[in-house]
């Protein structure tokens, strides 16, 4: 509740895979980069413009896995 709550005061939300379009982001940014690493920096830099909390790292890779499927 106490995370909710500053989230809240603060704009920010809880990483959701069908609210957020990770998975689109990542697919257009394989599209230009293939170094794995720098498109990891770009989910945490997409993540944090937007105000979603970061994930675990094992959800992260599920998500950029999933996108350079997409792709």
């Amino acid at each position: 509740r106490m995370y909710s709550a500053i989230f809240a005061l603060t704009g920010h939300s809880f990483y959701d895979e069908k609210k957020h379009h990770l998975c689109d982001f990542i697919s257009r940014v394989s599209k230009e980069i293939t170094y794995p690493k720098e498109i990891f920096d770009r989910c945490i830099g997409y993540l944090s413009d937007h105000k979603i909390v970061i994930p675990a790292y094992s959800t992260l890779q599920k998500v950029i896995a999933k996108g350079i499927r997409l792709e």
